[in-house]
Formats: structure tokens, sequence, C-alpha cells
């Protein structure tokens, strides 16, 4: 299985519950993705850029991602990221 990294920002202007928005995320993939906390200098299929708000601060420029970076700033954003990960999904195959 193909990881995907998990960054999160600061968190010093959070807008709604990153943890449940990114549980509610790895448990749709569970049984397609390994996700982790993003490492630097670690090469992932994509990471997931948690923000708390849309200002998007998290330094993700040591991370190296194939698929690129998928940002997250609110409840909002969760229908995009689950579709980008089903296609994501379906290119692995």
């Amino acid at each position: 299985m193909k990881k995907i990294g998990i960054k999160y920002c600061g968190g010093c202007n959070e807008n709604y519950d990153r943890i449940k928005l990114t549980a509610e995320i790895k448990n749709k993939f569970a049984d397609i993705f390994i996700f982790e906390q993003a490492k630097c200098e670690k090469s992932y299929l994509c990471v997931l850029v948690i923000c708390g708000c849309n200002v998007q601060c998290a330094d993700i420029s040591k991370i190296k991602s194939e698929k690129g970076f998928l940002y997250v700033s609110g409840n909002n954003d969760t229908a995009r990221i689950i579709e980008t990960l089903k296609e994501i999904s379906k290119e692995q195959k």
C-alpha cells in the first residue's frame, strides 16, 4: 500500500475539528492507503496538508510528494479531498 503523508499546521486559528476530519478521511481509505505523519525528506504518494484556517501556513518545504499536496482548510474541503483520493487510488490499480 502507498503512503499518504499528513502535515498539520500549528493550529493557532482552528475553525473546525481537524482531528475528526482527518479520522474520517483515514477511515474511508484505510484499506487502500497507509496514512502517517509527514516527515521531512521523506516521499509520499500525496500529502494532506491539514490547516486550521485559510491562511494555510503549514511548512511543507522539505516534504516530497509524487501527486502533490492536498490542502484542507475546513469541513467544506472534505468531499473534494475524498474525490481526489478516490481518483488517485484508481490510478494505483
